[in-house]
């Protein structure tokens, strides 16, 4: 693990910042070398104070986080600039010609016992009004990228923030389908796509996406979580669901290389202080993002698209109930 030092250079905002903090991300200039003591893409994450910067710090230098090895992005310490502090973490959209982002925030309630009150409440209502004790998570935002030219350039065509979230998630399971339906795929009608050019284009990908590896992800999210994570208690924190936007590209590199990335622990402990066998909250987040993105694969199943603008919440709420069925014959 390399560790971050003085920063020479100014910082940018990272251009694929999905939600979280306003201005809260940042990366090299382009043209400038930075990142050189990593030999890696790194983004810059502004130290939260109050006690949070030190805690997700001491998360991302865990033994916990260790064990989790690539579920989390690579972490090189703390780096600096004059008087300002910054997490220095793997950049993982650093790897895609044209980066695909959706963050979920997971857990039926994203606050704990013992938190600031009015952090307490204010969590409360978002949880409430997105429904996440009914879903287990809350869309928090997406970027999606597209080809620009045939030189490999890329450009923002969508972006979507905490409102298409909350909207998804005020009508609960249904909802969070079918908006994970509309933003998971390369081809829709609110999205510009370049005539005759590479950029996000093969229709509706939800299966392609689990199938391809984030099921396996998911599963070893859980399994971390119930194994050598069990005594963490993963508060706030969200999972970045990533895939490669440029259709070119993903069959050049043999798909869309779909990933998962736990981030932010601001809020997360790496000791319980509860005798519960492991986070059943974050689990319950787990089980109901692979219940949602199952649904929306069922949404896209050729023929459905149609009986759905015909039939929209019939057709949205049976295919979320039956993924939900089908995740909750596990016990929690």
């Amino acid at each position: 693990m390399c560790r971050a030092v003085e920063l020479s250079a100014d910082l940018v905002l990272h251009p694929l910042q999905v939600a979280g903090h306003a201005e809260s991300i940042f990366t090299c200039p382009e043209g400038e070398n930075c990142d050189a003591p990593c030999g890696r893409k790194l983004l810059y994450k502004r130290w939260q104070a109050a006690g949070r910067g030190a805690r997700e710090r001491g998360f991302y230098g865990s033994a916990a986080a260790a064990a989790a090895g690539s579920l989390l992005p690579a972490f090189a310490g703390v780096a600096t600039r004059q008087e300002e502090r910054f997490l220095a973490l793997e950049d993982v959209t650093a790897v895609y010609s044209a980066p695909c982002v959706v963050d979920c925030k997971l857990g039926r309630r994203s606050w704990y016992d013992g938190a600031r009150k009015t952090w307490v409440e204010k969590c409360a209502a978002k949880d409430e009004a997105c429904r996440s004790r009914e879903v287990g998570f809350r869309l928090c935002g997406a970027v999606v990228c597209e080809a620009s030219d045939a030189a490999g350039g890329s450009e923002v065509s969508e972006r979507l923030g905490k409102e298409w979230g909350k909207q998804a998630g005020a009508r609960g399971r249904a909802g969070v389908a079918e908006a994970l339906a509309e933003v998971l795929r390369c081809s829709s009608g609110r999205r510009r796509i370049r005539e005759g050019g590479a950029g996000c284009q093969g229709g509706d990908i939800v299966e392609e996406l689990l199938s391809g590896g984030l099921r396996e992800r998911l599963a070893a999210l859980e399994a971390w979580c119930t194994g050598a994570g069990k005594r963490c208690r993963i508060n706030s924190a969200s999972v970045l669901i990533l895939f490669e936007g440029d259709a070119k590209a993903a069959e050049a590199n043999g798909g869309r290389r779909p990933e998962l990335k736990l981030i932010d622990f601001a809020h997360s402990f790496v000791e319980a202080n509860d005798d519960l066998p492991y986070d059943t909250n974050f689990v319950a987040g787990i089980r109901g993002l692979l219940s949602s993105l199952e649904a929306a694969a069922l949404l896209q199943q050729p023929g459905r698209q149609s009986r759905r603008r015909r039939t929209s919440q019939c057709v949205v709420a049976a295919a979320a109930a039956v993924a939900w069925l089908l995740s909750r014959r596990r016990d929690f």
